[in-house]
């Protein structure tokens, strides 16, 4: 089975679903199980002071300190795109938001300058590669600035997008656009720094058209 087969079901009948389908379980190969999984952060690879809602997507901080939170699967190819946006703060617009590889320690104290990860804190201009400076000429510490992430696993290039403006290149066209060496699998990882704070990622259903050629890290595994 796909996520397209799933999607087309009635999902609020899971009985439907099952009657529907036991019958094929046995034959679901390894390969199709991976097919059926989705990207969302995962609560077993993150700081005990970082977590995830139901939805998998939203994050949120109980300790006021830079911890991380990981999501659950790492893509090895394609292009993926994927959103941030601030919904609640209750303090400091402090966050971060970007992709990391599979030596990230969620545990590790403010890992913003890691060579293990690629990303983009709220307060700051600065996309960070790897522990290398690159000049955005904006924040997005304020609440609902939607920020985005346009990422070509092959060619190792990544671009930053701000309330649907691309800060530099095109990546449609596949100009432009910032060199990173992290080996696969990439994974999307978020810090929220004060308790009580709510940092919102969107996988799918995003606010703004994808660049061309760019899917969900979800369709990115399919």
């Amino acid at each position: 089975m796909s996520v397209n087969k799933i999607a087309s079901k009635d999902t609020n009948n899971i009985s439907k679903i099952i009657d529907t389908d036991i019958s094929t379980f046995s034959n679901i190969g390894n390969h199709e199980i991976e097919q059926i999984s989705m990207a969302r952060f995962d609560p077993n690879k993150a700081d005990p002071t970082m977590h995830v809602l139901a939805d998998g997507t939203t994050i949120y901080s109980t300790g006021n300190t830079w911890r991380s939170i990981i999501t659950d699967i790492g893509m090895n190819t394609g292009k993926i795109y994927f959103e941030t946006e601030w919904k609640t703060s209750v303090n400091n617009y402090s966050a971060v938001s970007g992709i990391c590889n599979s030596s990230l320690d969620p545990t590790a104290y403010h890992p913003i300058a890691s060579v293990n990860v690629v990303n983009w804190k709220s307060s700051e201009t600065l996309l960070r590669i790897q522990g290398s400076n690159v000049s955005l000429g904006t924040s997005w510490n304020s609440t609902n600035t939607i920020i985005g992430f346009a990422v070509d696993i092959d060619n190792k290039l990544i671009w930053t997008m701000k309330d649907g403006v691309w800060l530099y290149g095109d990546p449609s066209a596949g100009t432009g656009g910032e060199s990173f060496t992290l080996g696969p699998p990439i994974y999307i990882f978020g810090i929220v720094y004060w308790s009580g704070d709510y940092l919102y990622h969107y996988f799918e259903n995003w606010n703004y058209t994808p660049p061309t050629g760019f899917v969900s890290p979800t369709s990115a595994l399919v």
